[in-house]
């Protein structure tokens, strides 16, 4: 085994001796944990460990050497690993924080969407009447020229709405007063009214 010699040419313990089985330092539980931002404290589990090996080792600091190396090194490890646990954890919060806002955002523009859909949607039904209008107009004046009716000019002019009904009334009302006021002005020049 590794066990070193003592002064009186016993074996003394050591790792593997077969005098003596050194204790193995144990983790501790995993609720004793306090902090999920800390880790681990392995140390004082394995420098109780280190005091018990000490004690019964003669060759001076080599074991209690190799058990701080090992501390020094696992608790790089522990570290290592928890620090990787924590930027994974923290980058998948923020992942989670940007797929919560990225769904908020496309609900709100489903439900503009659907708005603009229903919109559309009118507006088509408004577009295919009015086509419907217009088609059954066409139909009427044509009907009524192939049975040689006179057309009435002033009845195919009509708005679509009252605002636009009272605006042509106007706009007819403007020109019929222009064409007035021509007449009589060339009827003046030529001294037919007297």
């Amino acid at each position: 085994g590794r066990g070193s010699v003592g002064g009186n040419g016993s074996m003394q313990g050591g790792y593997g001796s077969s005098y003596g089985q050194v204790q193995q330092p144990q983790p501790p539980s995993y609720g004793s944990v306090a902090r999920p931002s800390q880790p681990p404290n392995y140390d004082s589990t394995i420098s109780r460990g280190a005091r018990t090996n000490s004690s019964s080792s003669t060759s001076g600091g080599s074991t209690t050497t190799v058990l701080s190396k090992l501390t020094s090194k696992i608790q790089m490890k522990v570290q290592d690993v928890f620090n990787d646990l924590r930027t994974e954890m923290e980058d998948e919060l923020r992942v989670q924080a940007q797929l919560t806002e990225n769904a908020e955002t496309v609900g709100r523009q489903i439900g503009d969407l659907r708005r603009l859909k229903i919109m559309i949607e009118q507006g088509l039904q408004e577009v295919q009447d009015r086509r419907t209008t217009l088609e059954q107009r066409v139909e009427k004046a044509r009907k009524d020229r192939e049975e040689g009716m006179k057309i009435d000019v002033d009845a195919m002019v009509t708005g679509v709405d009252p605002n636009s009904e009272k605006a042509v009334e106007l706009v007819a009302g403007i020109a019929a007063t222009d064409d007035l006021l021509y007449y009589i002005d060339r009827a003046l020049i030529q001294g037919g009214v007297g």
